[in-house]
């Protein structure tokens, strides 16, 4: 998923557009893989590009990492098939939110297919999947309300270092919360 965070700059570009005075201030994007048992944000990135390309980064960065996928959960905005198929390729089964419009035409995207089905055919199960999205909901609610929803940094590479450093004592914080509240063993063996 992703969210944006305040910067301490204005846009120009609000000025020249509208041609009269406007301040309305920036943000910076941060896209985020989360991990559901840990709450752990797997892979990060800072980026304004739109949702679904930045998924398939994030795809091959979690293959690179051998991370197991079982199921990847996302809001309408990765809806592609080319993502499904990333997912399945990664040995994961997508749950991708899809439009009231969406065909299930596969196009060579079988995993495509099955999702739309699923989603069609048995709703309960689809939901009950489709609700672990609400996992990185509750990591950026937690960056936000206790590191800040803002960057004080004035350039994108100081905004990029403060948000991956939010992403870091975000990490460092749940980490000790799976190693002492839920006995689950982090080092590896």
């Amino acid at each position: 998923d992703s969210t944006g965070f305040h910067t301490m700059t204005t846009s120009l570009w609000m000025s020249v557009k509208h041609l009269k005075p406007i301040k309305k201030k920036d943000f910076v994007k941060l896209h985020a893989t989360t991990r559901t048992k840990t709450n752990t944000i797997a892979f990060a990135s800072i980026s304004m590009k739109h949702d679904s390309p930045e998924f398939r980064e994030h795809a091959k960065q979690i293959k690179r990492l051998e991370y197991k996928v079982e199921d990847w959960v996302a809001d309408a905005a990765y809806l592609a098939r080319q993502n499904c198929t990333i997912v399945h390729e990664l040995g994961g089964f997508p749950y991708f939110k899809p439009k009231k419009n969406t065909k299930s035409i596969a196009l060579g995207h079988p995993a495509w297919k099955q999702m739309i089905w699923l989603w069609k055919k048995d709703k309960e199960k689809f939901k009950t999947h489709y609700h672990q999205r609400s996992n990185s909901e509750t990591d950026f609610f937690s960056i936000k309300s206790i590191l800040g929803a803002f960057t004080r940094a004035r350039n994108i590479i100081g905004q990029t270092n403060e948000l991956l450093s939010k992403v870091f004592i975000h990490n460092l914080r749940q980490l000790c919360h799976a190693l002492y509240e839920l006995d689950i063993n982090i080092w590896p063996t």
